[in-house]
């Protein structure tokens, strides 16, 4: 079979139609954001037109909603590292009998469609002695639940490529305590692995809208609600909404792994520690 510097005919037909497929309806809906007047059989529209971007970003509902989204899907990410990743330690480290029952439950939120999910936390919620049905902190602790099976999955597959028990050993033998040898020798290691659950967490919050429609409703409008009720009304605005959300989350996650990639290859080797 014919090669092109060393790719076979057709793995490159293999690659091609594999990247069309992921590019074409993302092309159709840009083109479609900024069209203007399009005709019934045209293959494109007649004319372009920026005024739907215009009126959007114009909008100060949505650029609250954009907001809103951002935010909590930011905290929830950095509540859930916080919990899954000294967690993911200890169980790797310390408690690997009990791995299997750790998957399990972080996995359970992730089961269960959201609307029963939601309803289970309105019910609970909503009595004392935790009476935040309706409060933004509902919406916080359900997406932190959701999210753990995203971090904890890619968290655990990073401490144990790098043969986690080994490295605590041989740091605490040179003199470091468990605290010292999480930050200043795990983290470091898996850090890829950190930045891909965030990254992967991120996105999916940013386009959750069960739980988001569910436990507020109109009382905490985010991108996703805000999209949904676009696409009752206005299919041009819903196509900019969602060519917003996509350049969001790429540029998100470009400016990560950039950062990411700079602060490894500073660390060209771990401290020594003292």
């Amino acid at each position: 079979m014919a090669k092109v510097k060393g790719i076979s005919i057709l793995e490159i037909l293999i690659l091609f139609f594999f990247i069309t497929y992921l590019l074409l309806p993302i092309l159709a809906i840009i083109i479609f954001s900024i069209s203007d007047t399009w005709g019934v059989g045209d293959p494109l529209p007649r004319s372009f037109t920026l005024k739907w971007y215009i009126n959007s970003f114009m909008n100060k509902d949505l650029l609250i909603s954009i907001g809103r989204s951002m935010f909590i899907s930011f905290i929830s990410v950095i509540i859930g590292l916080i919990i899954i990743l000294p967690t993911a330690y200890i169980v790797r480290c310390n408690l690997r009998s009990l791995e299997p029952l750790v998957r399990f439950f972080t996995l359970f939120p992730y089961v269960l469609p959201g609307v029963i999910l939601a309803l289970g936390l309105i019910q609970i919620y909503s009595k004392p002695p935790f009476p935040i049905a309706g409060t933004i902190y509902i919406l916080l602790f359900a997406y932190i639940a959701i999210s753990l099976p995203f971090m904890y999955f890619v968290i655990s597959n990073s401490l144990q490529s790098i043969d986690v028990k080994t490295l605590t050993e041989a740091s605490q033998s040179l003199g470091a305590g468990m605290i010292d040898t999480f930050f200043r020798v795990i983290i470091p290691n898996i850090t890829p692995g950190i930045i891909n659950a965030s990254l992967l967490t991120f996105a999916g919050l940013l386009g959750e809208y069960t739980l988001v429609n569910l436990l507020l409703g109109a009382r905490f409008k985010t991108l996703q609600v805000y999209l949904y009720t676009a696409m009752n009304t206005e299919g041009h605005t819903a196509s900019v909404l969602t060519v917003i959300y996509f350049i969001m989350v790429s540029i998100v996650s470009f400016v990560v792994i950039r950062v990411v990639r700079g602060i490894i290859g500073e660390k060209k080797e771990i401290p020594v520690l003292k």
